[in-house]
């Protein structure tokens, strides 16, 4: 999260590139899931450009985007335990 004086200036775009390159280095090809607000566009479209896409998933009332891989990993599928996370 980027605080609101520091927006629209790329720094998220950023942190998102570095964190998915380190996660698909040590991942192994797996998926990563990410909750994000509905109303959050903003998010919404930085995910997407970075390769995320709706999986059709609710959690905690937060859309569950995936990027990549066949295995998931982030969060747990909320229909067998509620609000967890790994």
């Amino acid at each position: 999260m980027v605080d609101s004086r520091y927006q629209r200036r790329g720094i998220g775009r950023a942190a998102l590139k570095q964190l998915l390159a380190r996660m698909s280095a040590e991942s192994g090809g797996e998926s990563l899931l990410v909750p994000v607000n509905p109303d959050n566009v903003a998010a919404l479209r930085l995910y997407e450009a970075s390769g995320f896409h709706d999986t059709g998933r609710r959690q905690n009332g937060e859309l569950i985007l995936r990027r990549g891989g066949t295995t998931d990993i982030g969060f747990e599928d909320s229909a067998a335990q509620p609000g967890s996370c790994r």
